[in-house]
């Protein structure tokens, strides 16, 4: 199963890269973990230790997750996951 991760704003900006695809099976929480361990020095600019930095949202095909449901939402083939900035805006 393939997922898409794209990142927004001066998130994009700081990792360098628009997007990127991953091959995953599981929950949000996981494919976090991974994307951090993918991203090595990187992960500082979206992750605070093994957390979510405050200041970041997460969406999966334009919905909002909360945090607190990231290990209980189960990521399906073809999802398409932004990270971005609070505060964003035109």
């Amino acid at each position: 199963m393939v997922v898409k991760i794209r990142f927004f704003a001066w998130l994009r900006e700081k990792i360098g890269m628009n997007s990127i695809e991953m091959s995953y099976s599981g929950s949000l929480q996981g494919l976090l973990n991974e994307l951090k361990r993918y991203l090595k020095k990187k992960a500082d600019v979206i992750f605070e230790d093994s957390s979510l930095k405050g200041d970041v949202l997460i969406s999966v095909n334009n919905k909002l997750i909360p945090i607190k449901k990231l290990k209980d939402f189960n990521v399906k083939d073809g999802d398409v996951i932004d990270i971005f900035p609070m505060g964003i805006g035109g």
